[in-house]
């Protein structure tokens, strides 16, 4: 009844006795060390333009709603569609080092719907262009 239960550990570097609480404090620091070193590769591993790509692309998103509400562009003007569509690839791009797949979902269906938005555009202008006889 008073004996002290140990368990034996395989680190990479040797092999350690611990006693139970001492291995569950161990595991507890070795994870939130985990996690903190993941979260540090992560912002290391960020390219130098990953969040001003984040806050660029959603400020030009937001400018080209903007500019839509105040009448400025229309929804069918091709610029309307280009600011969205390289918006959200900014976006996309800054997911790449913070991935949020809900994020990327919304974003890559912006980007399919401006390309359509652009596409729409080139078909018809080429379609009411006059042809000469």
């Amino acid at each position: 009844m008073g004996q002290n239960i140990c368990i034996y550990v395989h680190l990479p570097w040797q092999i350690q006795k611990r006693g139970v609480l001492e291995l569950l404090i161990a595991q507890r620091f070795e994870l939130m060390v985990g996690i903190e070193s993941r979260q540090a590769s992560l912002t290391q591993n960020q390219g130098p333009t990953a969040p001003e790509s984040r806050i660029s692309g959603a400020a030009i998103v937001v400018i080209s709603y903007l500019l839509l509400q105040l009448e400025r562009i229309a929804s069918e003007d091709l610029v309307f569609s280009v600011l969205n569509a390289v918006g959200a690839a900014m976006i996309l791009y800054s997911l790449a080092f913070d991935f949020n797949f809900s994020a990327m979902v919304i974003e890559g269906f912006w980007v399919l719907i401006s390309i359509i938005g652009i596409w729409k555009y080139y078909r018809g202008r080429h379609a009411t262009r006059p042809t000469e006889i």
